[in-house]
Formats: C-alpha cells, structure tokens, sequence
C-alpha cells in the first residue's frame, strides 16, 4: 500500500479536537467528532490492504490480526500499566471498583458495550473515566472481526455483490442511528450497529480507488477536498453535546472525511497543508496521544479538583503529545518490527497481556475496590456507603434489580401508603423508616432504579447493577397490582429530574405517542398527570416529593482527603440549580391545585455535611453527588416534614 502523508495529518486533524473537547474548551464543542473521522480513515485503510491481499489471493486472516496486535495492544496495554498506581493511591473505592470493571472491559474490547451500560443513572462523570475513550476502539476491533469474516465469505461471490450487501448494510446502519439518536441515544453512541456506516464509507472509498484512478480534474480536487475540509472544521466549531450524534449530522464529518481522502491529492491546497512535517509528525502519534489524553486529564481531575485551570489542561494537552512521541518512538515502532518481534512473541505477549488485565480487574472487583487498603480511604468508604437493608429494616418483601420492595415502618400495620419511584425515591426510605415507626405508621416502598414513576412511558432499557430492566414493563405491572391489592390512602411519587428531562435518555409517551424530539416537556407532563389522576381514580391521593439539588459530594471527598481542610473544599459543595424544565413542571403543577412537597425550599445553603471544624466527616448527608446517605435520608424527612402530612381532600 502506498503511503500517503495526508492520511497521518488527517490523523492530526482528528485527534486534536479530540484532546481539547476531553480538555473542556468550549470552542471545541464538537471535537467528538475527531472520532467519527478516525472510523473513515480506519475502514478506507483497513479495506485497502485486505483487498490488496484478496485480489493477490494471499490474504491471510492470521497475518491480519497479527498486524492489529502489533499495532493497537502493546501501547495500549502500556497505558493501561501506566494507570495502576495512580488508580491505587488516588481513586475512593467506588471509583477504583468502576476502573477495574473498565479493566476488564478494555482488555475484552466490549468496553463500548461497557460504557454505554454504564453511562446511565448510577454513572460518574464520565471526565473522572481514565478510560472511557477506549470505547471507540472496542468498535472498530468488533469491526475488525466481523468485516474480514465478511469478506472472506462473500468475496467468491463477486465484488458488485459484496457492494450491494455492503450499501443495504449502509443504508441500515445510518437509518437505525438517526431513528436512535433521539429514541435510544446512549447505546446510539456507543455500539457497533449505529456507527458502522461511518467505517463503510472508507470501505467505499477504497473500493472505488480499487477500480478506479483518482479525479482528473484539477480544479474538482482542489474544490472538493476544500468542502471536505470544511465540512470537518464546521463540525468541530459548531457542533454541540447537544447535537443528536450519532445521527445525519454525522454525515457532515464522515462525508468531509471521504472527500478529503478521495481529492486531497498532490498539488491541492489542502494536500500541502496536511503533509507539512509537523502536522504529519502529530498524526504519527496520533494513537498513541489519543490513548495518553483522557488517562492524563482524568487522574489529574481527581488529585487537583478545582484547581485545574486553563493553562493547566492545555499543559496536560501538550504533556499528553510529548509522552505520545515516547509511547510511539519505544513501544509502538520496536512492536511493529517483525525482525524483532516475530509472529510467536507479539501472540504470546497479547495473550498474557490481556490475561494480565483481566486479573488485575477481577481483583479490584473481587475486593471492592479496595476500601480497607489504608484509614483515610476506608472512613471515606463508609461515610459514601448506603447500609444494606437487613440494617435498616426487616420488613423488605424482596430486591431484584435496582429495585427496593420493602415495608418501612411498622410492618404490624396494613399497608396503607406508597412511595414509589427510582433511586431517588430510595434514598428516602431510612428516614421514612426511622420516623414512621415512632407515629406506629408504615408505607410500602417501590422504588425502581432509573425509572420513573409513570404509567405508559418507555424509556427503553435500563441496565442497574448488571440487570437488564425495561421501565414500561415494571411501572404498568407492579405498580398496578400494588395498587389494586392494598387500600392505599396515598401515593408519594419521587422521581430524579435528569431522568425527566436529560435528553441523551429516551422517553416516550405510549398512549400519546410522543417522544421527546417532538417536545419532550409536552410529554413529561401529560404522562405524569395521567399518572396521577390513575391513582386517584382507585383511591389515593398523590403527593410529589421535590427532588433534591445534585451535590459535590464526590469531589468534596476528594478535596478533604487530598487537602486535608476542610473549609479550604466547602466551595466544593455548592448548589447545583435545578433544570428549569422542572422548575416550571413543578410550579404548573401546584398552580393547577396538585399537591407538591418541598424538600429544600427557602434554604439558602443546603448543608451536605452538618459537622463542625473539629468533626471528622462522620455526618455526610449524600453518599454521592445524587443520593443521599443514612444521615441525609433521616434530615430531610424530619426538616420537610414529609412524613406528618396528613390525608386530606385538597388535591385536585
């Protein structure tokens, strides 16, 4: 194969938005998209030489995935080394538990499927993920397997075949990631089905290269590489993580890549610019620097919280490019070396690498994260823990899932009240518990992790603590017949507002067959009425517990144990406001006579912790920067008062 220098820029054109998106300059909004060019570049390479072998009729599957073990694991698995010990000294447990899980994910390349599971109700921030960005691998290596299977299959059968497989398999892919993109947009993103057009269209390119010379018109290439490059910057400026992706706006980035490859040829403007030393130096390293950023940014998010400034991040931008030319110079060229490094060794060395990880993984697993490893992690454990329920009470009928079924309160009593709703009605139930039981009272808990409590909304799959759950389904049934076996006098209903109204999650109202990309306000509400005016139809009033406002638990922990002062990480706690949407959901609502419990209202500072300078963080009210603790869960019930409300026959 040729080599072509402005494929290594167009590299550098694809990482650098990247690494300055994961860095959080607001200019580089759409620097996501550096990924969908690198699908193009890697399908238009990876098909050329797999058809260069086929025609020559010596391709071999073997030589093939010796080539991809050559070229992705060694720096990989370096990086991967590389992450260990600052995991170790500087993770809480929960997130060195994440990291392992992402060990093993990595090492299995499902670390997409990982992600995307992951990147639900219960998921950090996914800038505190050393290596989240491995997703994008894990795609194209499930690429890799399935495409020379593919071909080896078909290729007897014709190249016009294979082509029309190919654009069928096109055409799916690109329509089920634009019908995804607003009904589904969390696996959308991630997985192979809805992103494997883009590395069709450098199948493409590839193939019409195959069969045909390069455009002979001067003035075409110069014009169309020129849009093609165009179409790449716009995307990178003017795209946001609001843009619906994957999606047809990925056409712009993908499309511009493809004409890039196909008319940045010799003498065009845009050929020059992207085969200057410099920048062909960049996409040289290019993978390895994709691989060394997010690590880079993440640890030092977590050792230096709030003081990672402008200057900082772009020091570790550059820090990122600088240890890249390391990686690339002394692990990925002496790898690629078949005198140095034969067939035997570069099999043996991914086997037991890979063997490696996932053990290293299943460790970190197996022990939780290791929270006892020292004094200062294992009191930051407990006090970000939520207690099993044998602790709290005997009267749970069961758990599966995310879900919590439990009597709270006095279980002697019949039932006569429910809470129902996600992990954010959860969180409540020690406090309703703890008072509950003083007044002789009990109440049965629903709560659903991830789901909300509607009737007749599907948000699709939730996937919680490994369980696969679709909302629809638990709210339509066991909400119901709860409902229809008990006399039940009220119904709380407490729901996360992201899960309302984030718009990467899907939501669509069944009975009105709306969905949030026709106005996903016009459907909570509807579907939330409709909801309430079925449970007073079998008797219940309905009151709505207020959600509370996200914390910064997480990074206050953080704070403390790095800093040790306490007062110097309070600017870490600061409120964060609610969504607007939800704000006016909730005033629309008392306005139209429905009854809305207030959990915070009129506090000026919601006090996260309530110890004074001489405590030792014994009373955290959050166990992370959504859920409350113990200690909490007990405040609020007592300061809001929820509790004492008293049946009455106000509601509308």
């Amino acid at each position: 194969m040729k080599y072509r220098a402005e494929i290594d820029g167009l590299r550098a054109l694809a990482v650098l938005p990247v690494i300055l998106y994961h860095a959080g300059f607001e200019w580089f909004g759409g620097g996501f998209v550096g990924v969908d060019v690198f699908f193009v570049i890697s399908g238009y390479l990876i098909t050329t030489i797999i058809f260069s072998e086929m025609t020559e009729g010596n391709f071999s599957i073997v030589n093939f995935y010796e080539r991809r073990a050559r070229r992705i694991l060694p720096a990989l698995f370096f990086v991967m080394a590389a992450c260990l010990p600052f995991a170790w000294a500087w993770m809480l447990p929960q997130n060195l538990l994440d990291f392992g899980e992402s060990i093993v994910a990595v090492s299995t390349f499902v670390s997409n499927i990982f992600f995307w599971r992951e990147s639900g109700y219960f998921a950090n921030a996914s800038e505190l993920k050393p290596l989240i960005h491995t997703w994008s691998l894990a795609v194209e290596e499930q690429f890799y397997i399935l495409f020379p299977l593919f071909l080896m299959i078909f290729w007897r059968l014709g190249i016009k075949l294979v082509m029309l497989i190919l654009v069928f398999i096109f055409l799916i892919s690109l329509s089920l990631a634009e019908w995804a993109s607003t009904k589904y947009p969390s696996p959308n993103f991630f997985l192979l089905p809805t992103r494997g057009w883009e590395l069709l269209i450098g199948v493409f390119i590839s193939i019409y290269l195959k069969h045909n010379s390069y455009f002979k018109s001067h003035a075409a290439n110069q014009i169309l590489s020129l849009l093609g490059f165009t179409m790449i910057v716009y995307s990178i400026f003017y795209f946001q993580k609001s843009t619906p992706f994957p999606s047809l706006y990925a056409l712009i980035p993908t499309f511009g890549t493809g004409l890039l490859i196909l008319t940045a040829v010799q003498s065009t403007l845009v050929h020059k610019f992207l085969s200057i030393k410099p920048i062909v130096g960049m996409g040289l390293v290019s993978y390895s620097a994709y691989l060394w950023h997010q690590p880079l940014l993440a640890f030092a998010r977590y050792r230096f919280t709030d003081q990672l400034s402008d200057i900082l991040l772009l020091f570790l931008c550059g820090l990122s490019i600088i240890i890249a030319w390391f990686s690339w110079r002394y692990v990925e060229r002496p790898f690629r070396n078949k005198a140095k490094i034969t067939r035997r060794s570069i099999f043996q060395f991914s086997i037991l690498g890979t063997l490696f990880f996932i053990l290293v993984g299943a460790l970190i697993i197996h022990n939780e994260g290791f929270k006892n490893r020292n004094y200062e992690v294992n009191q930051l454990s407990i006090k970000l823990e939520w207690p099993a329920e044998g602790n709290i009470s005997n009267g749970c009928i069961s758990k599966f899932g995310g879900d919590q079924y439990c009597v709270v309160g006095d279980v002697t009593q019949p039932i006569s009240m429910l809470l129902i709703g996600d992990s954010h009605a959860n969180h409540f139930f020690i406090g309703l518990d703890n008072s509950l039981k003083q007044k002789g009272e009990n109440l049965l808990m629903l709560g659903a992790g991830g789901c909300p409590p509607l009737i007749d909304v599907d948000m699709g799959f939730h996937h919680e603590h490994g369980v696969k759950l679709k909302c629809f389904d638990r709210m339509n049934s066991l909400y119901k017949n709860t409902l229809n076996n008990n006399n039940i006098s009220r119904v709380y209903l407490s729901f996360a507002q992201h899960t309302l109204f984030d718009m990467s999650l899907s939501f669509i109202d069944v009975q009105n067959e709306i969905n949030f990309s026709d106005d996903r306000y016009k459907s909570v509400k509807a579907a939330l009425i409709r909801t309430i005016n079925y449970f007073k139809s079998v008797g219940s009033e309905v009151v709505i517990i207020e959600d509370l406002p996200d914390s910064n638990i997480e990074e206050y922990a953080s704070c403390i144990f790095w800093r040790g002062d306490k007062k110097s990480c309070l600017q870490k706690l600061a409120l964060e406001e609610s969504t607007k949407q939800y704000d006016l959901l909730l005033t629309e609502l008392e306005s139209e006579g429905y009854k809305v419990m207030r959990t915070h209202k009129g506090l000026k500072y919601f006090p996260y912790t309530n110890f004074s300078d001489n405590d030792d963080m014994n009373n955290f009210l959050y166990r992370d920067n959504t859920h409350l603790s113990k200690e909490g869960s007990i405040y609020v019930i007592e300061s809001s008062k929820i509790s004492n409300l008293k049946v009455n026959s106000e509601l509308k």
